[in-house]
């Protein structure tokens, strides 16, 4: 019999505050790189939906949306928005980023 041996998963845990006000934590699983899925960071850091975070990314030669993403450690398809991945060290940069822009 063969035998599967699976890399262990990684966790990366960021805090957050929830609409309540409090403050929480949240861990998303990490590859073997250290990235992230971008619809974990976009539903529970940015409180939006994936089509609506992932505009912050590029922006877009048409697009009212800053291009947040550019020396950041971005991997994926912006058109297939479920690829996309941001690696664990970059998340709170690209979060500090958003924010600071919709509470100027």
């Amino acid at each position: 019999m063969e035998s599967i041996i699976e890399p262990a998963v990684q966790k990366a845990i960021f805090s957050y505050t929830d609409e309540e006000g409090k403050e929480k934590k949240v861990d998303f699983d990490t590859d073997e790189e250290g990235f992230v899925k971008f619809d974990e960071v976009s539903r529970w850091l940015l409180h939006r939906q994936t089509q609506y975070g992932s505009r912050f990314i590029d922006g877009g030669p048409r697009s009212e949306y800053p291009a947040f993403g550019k020396d950041l450690r971005i991997k994926g398809d912006p058109d297939q928005i479920y690829s996309l991945e941001i690696h664990k060290d970059d998340v709170n940069e690209f979060v500090k980023r958003v924010e600071a822009h919709e509470n100027r």
